[in-house]
């Protein structure tokens, strides 16, 4: 549907399209904060983008909005751009700039932009000289993942534990949950995991190569797959694959954690993983949209279930391991148990189910107190745990637990038994 602006802008030469095509954008940025444009219904970031197109860089397609600028012209677009970029507030100058530039690399942009840039030189513009550089970081970062994931591929099928050591210390320093990262362990799902019938032997034995890269590749793993509905569904291979790895290792988990002394964070999958313990499940269970067949779910049932005793006895070697670091929060748990009371209102779950689910939670809970991987204090810790109970049926794990915690006051106690 033709908008208003096309069509205002339409009929005009340059260059007065030009500029009211530069003062539309610039009111669309720095009049809205919600990311609307004016006088538009839908999809404004793609109205922007074909104003930026016809009527800035003139690649359009139809007839009257592709043309060539001649130099006069060029360096008159040239101040037009390096003014509303200097003029445009700090907050939406980047926005501006990135519906121009931004995108697929394409020759008219790139040349365009580096006659902006040796103009914003030539005159000490600072505004437009930052976006650049903003940009250049982006596209940097995209060429570098792009690479970096075709690197790390080649080292898993060929077995380099250097690479793969040096990529996981890249991890996370980015954060294991950022874009970057994420769009990397993706790319190796994709390759090692959906790709084939069956998982490669080389995707197996990555703990063996790199035990540090694994846990950070799982990390990032829990994070692209929520398994909160039937569209966040870890491969089966991948779940397979990584139950398999916990269960053979205690300690994988947590080759991010012994790194702290040294780096400025870490990252641990557990909880993701115990996330997937509950929600998983419950996904698997209702199947409301029948994209699980039978003999997937009877595998992820099974799966899911060692994945849920493994994480008990990770938390225990986790103990042993004299760390300290916190991995847990009481409100880790709350925001589960939450969800699995909205999914069972949501969806249909037997009983039986329903009440195997409370049971884990209180089980990895109970776990995580008397491991030190979850510290709560008398006060807070207290009336998080009524809070927890309150949101689940009665049930008797997590009534000792509460009551352990609130009768404890301040005296030394003797912690819970897990046996």
């Amino acid at each position: 549907m033709t908008t208003k602006i096309l069509q205002k802008l339409r009929p005009l030469d340059f260059p007065e399209c030009s500029k009211q095509a530069i003062n539309y954008l610039v009111s669309c940025f720095s009049s809205d904060d919600h990311g609307s444009l004016p006088g538009l219904s839908g999809a404004p970031e793609n109205l922007a983008q074909d104003v930026a197109r016809d009527y800035i860089l003139f690649t359009s397609q139809n007839q009257r909005g592709h043309r060539r600028l001649n130099a006069i012209q060029e360096l008159h677009m040239l101040e037009m751009l390096s003014t509303a970029i200097d003029e445009i507030s700090q907050g939406s100058r980047y926005k501006l700039f990135n519906v121009i530039f931004g995108g697929k690399h394409e020759p008219v942009k790139t040349s365009l932009l580096t006659k902006l840039v040796s103009l914003a030189l030539s005159v000490r513009c600072g505004a437009v000289l930052d976006c650049a550089a903003l940009w250049m970081q982006v596209i940097l970062l995209t060429k570098l993942v792009d690479l970096l994931t075709k690197f790390v591929s080649l080292a898993l099928s060929v077995r380099c534990g250097a690479v793969l050591d040096c990529a996981a210390l890249w991890m996370q320093e980015q954060g294991c949950h950022s874009d970057g990262v994420c769009k990397l362990a993706h790319s190796l799902v994709e390759e090692y995991c959906m790709l084939y019938p069956s998982v490669s032997e080389a995707f197996h034995g990555l703990p063996k190569v790199s035990p540090l890269f694994t846990c950070n590749f799982i990390s990032a793993a829990v994070t692209i797959f929520y398994f909160n509905d039937n569209h966040n569904i870890p491969p089966l291979g991948l779940l397979d694959a990584i139950t398999d790895w916990i269960s053979s290792d205690s300690c994988l988990c947590f080759e991010s954690v012994r790194l702290v002394r040294i780096q400025s964070s870490f990252s641990c999958p557990v909880f993701g993983l115990f996330r997937w313990c509950i929600l998983g499940h419950l996904v698997t269970a209702c199947n409301h949209d029948k994209k699980i067949d039978m003999e997937t779910s009877t595998k992820t049932f099974a799966l899911l279930s060692k994945l849920h005793l493994c994480i008990l006895q990770n938390l225990q070697a986790y103990k042993s391991m004299e760390l300290n670091q916190i991995l847990f929060h009481l409100q880790d748990f709350i925001s589960i148990a939450t969800a699995v009371r909205q999914c069972c209102q949501n969806w249909k779950i037997s009983e039986d189910n329903f009440y195997m689910l409370i049971e884990r939670i209180g089980q990895v809970l109970q776990v995580a107190i008397v491991t030190e991987s979850l510290k709560i204090d008398q006060v807070t810790g207290t009336e998080g745990l009524k809070e927890l109970c309150s949101i689940l049926p009665p049930n008797r794990l997590l009534k000792i637990i509460y009551n352990h915690h609130s009768q404890r006051g301040n005296q030394h106690f003797q912690p819970m038994d897990t046996s």
